[in-house]
């Protein structure tokens, strides 16, 4: 699930979270018998300075926590503040790389990068056969007035580690983010702002390395796919880096967003990636 935003514009009492569209989504989840569910984050409209949205967010959860069904929140730049980062945990406590966070029923193995603010954020966690990795890219609550952001490159021996961690024992391994590895609307993306063609690989010359080092890590250690939101649209597509062999392909699924809010593609497209299907103006 993703992009569970609503305009504080269009007069709500619930502000910006869109919380009919999140009861009617809960009740498709709890019907399909679902473990638990994954949300890439822009889990409001205003949460970056009304954090209160992430306590409303969080409440409309609790249908999902009755039936037995964990909830994995990750921020998206619609909660990108220093602000929302400490908000984060209070609203969404006990979560993969936290002490908090509880083992049992299928789930285990917890973890979180070590760098400052990061726990509960990025995160990763297994659940039987799978391992599940998910990435934040935001700014963190570090003490400072600002706060600060960490790159993919910084948290990229972690990411890696976990991955091949999940190859050793067997397991499937799946990535989730926020922004895209390639956008259909956004050109902005995991990795940054990349060169105006909306192409990572015609980043700048120091980002495409760390461009590279992602795919790879994924490629090497068997991650078929990589899910994200942001788009506000379905689009799934097979992309590479432009550095790297044929071989070294990801898939990338964009989940279809939970809200009003619909984005239409935009050009430029990037040759470094096959689209293979895409669904517009419906809810996720």
């Amino acid at each position: 699930i993703s992009d569970t935003q609503w305009a504080p514009s269009e007069g709500r009492a619930d502000k910006g979270v869109p919380t009919e569209i999140i009861d009617d989504v809960n009740k498709q989840f709890i019907k399909a018998g679902v473990k638990f569910v994954v949300a890439v984050g822009d889990v409001t409209q205003n949460g970056a300075k009304a954090i209160d949205e992430l306590d409303i967010r969080a409440k409309h959860n609790a249908a999902l926590t009755a039936a037995g069904i964990r909830f994995f929140p990750l921020r998206g730049n619609h909660e990108g503040s220093a602000a929302a980062a400490k908000h984060f945990a209070v609203a969404f406590p006990n979560l993969p790389g936290t002490p908090g966070f509880r083992n049992g029923g299928g789930f285990s193995e917890a973890s979180s990068p070590a760098l400052k603010g990061l726990a509960g954020k990025s995160y990763s966690f297994t659940y039987n056969n799978a391992t599940f990795v998910l990435l934040d890219q935001f700014t963190q609550d570090d003490g400072s007035a600002y706060g600060r952001d960490y790159s993919l490159a910084e948290q990229q021996s972690w990411i890696s580690g976990q991955l091949a961690a999940a190859k050793a024992a067997k397991r499937q391994a799946f990535v989730f983010g926020h922004k895209n590895l390639l956008g259909q609307h956004h050109k902005d993306n995991l990795f940054g702002r990349p060169g105006d063609d909306g192409d990572p690989g015609d980043a700048t010359p120091d980002t495409k390395p760390l461009i590279s080092a992602f795919l790879r890590s994924l490629h090497d250690n068997g991650v078929h796919f990589y899910l994200c939101g942001h788009d506000h649209m379905y689009y799934r597509s097979v992309v590479r880096s432009p550095d790297l062999t044929q071989d070294c392909l990801v898939q990338q699924i964009i989940t279809g967003s939970c809200s009003y809010k619909f984005y239409d593609p935009s050009p430029p497209y990037s040759t470094n990636e096959q689209p293979l299907v895409q669904e517009r103006n419906s809810v996720g």
